[in-house]
């Protein structure tokens, strides 16, 4: 699945007729409200931070004491402190922009739709055509299949997540007391 077949399938759903390519986006109306509400939809279903647009343990460098981040970067994880103001890394335990060294984070990164897996495609196709449906129909509530198939398509792709990450079980060494006489058989 690319961006021309979701945006044909999105302008199929309402009842129009699919476009040859994406530059038709620029002269269409109906096309072009496809394509953004697709790319809006990409974007907010990606700042979430999923195991296929985060990269673990990314060094960021300074450049004078500020650090740029990516111009496809979304947001930060594992580091409370941190996080994506504008282009740069914003320190919000000290209030700045100012670094003195550079940073590791998990960083959250937009990905081309076209080279999303075809879970996340699905999800964020499901999403947009809801999208597109109610501002084509003027329609204030989904219908109900649109809203099935995005609850379907999120199912999936959590499920997709769980089984590519490993479950972590977290335990304090310092907090386990093993009692020998409570491990009696």
């Amino acid at each position: 699945m690319n961006e021309l077949d979701s945006i044909n399938a999105m302008l199929m759903y309402v009842g129009l007729p699919p476009i040859a390519s994406l530059a038709d986006c620029d002269t269409i109306l109906p096309a072009a409200q496809a394509l953004i509400a697709l790319n809006h939809a990409n974007n907010t279903a990606q700042a979430r931070g999923w195991i296929f647009n985060t990269d673990q343990q990314i060094t960021l460098a300074l450049a004078t004491d500020e650090i740029p981040l990516p111009a496809n970067a979304l947001g930060i994880t594992n580091n409370p402190s941190l996080t994506k103001r504008g282009n740069k890394l914003y320190d919000t335990e000290n209030n700045t922009y100012k670094f003195t060294q550079a940073q590791t984070v998990d960083l959250i990164s937009l990905v081309n739709f076209d080279d999303l897996p075809m879970l996340a495609q699905v999800y964020i196709l499901s999403i947009a055509t809801r999208e597109f449906s109610m501002s084509q129909t003027g329609s204030a509530s989904a219908d109900q299949l649109l809203n099935r198939r995005v609850q379907e398509a999120a199912t999936e792709l959590v499920r997709m997540e769980m089984d590519a990450e490993p479950i972590a079980i977290l335990i304090d060494p310092n907090k386990v007391t093993l009692d020998p006489n409570s491990m009696r058989g």
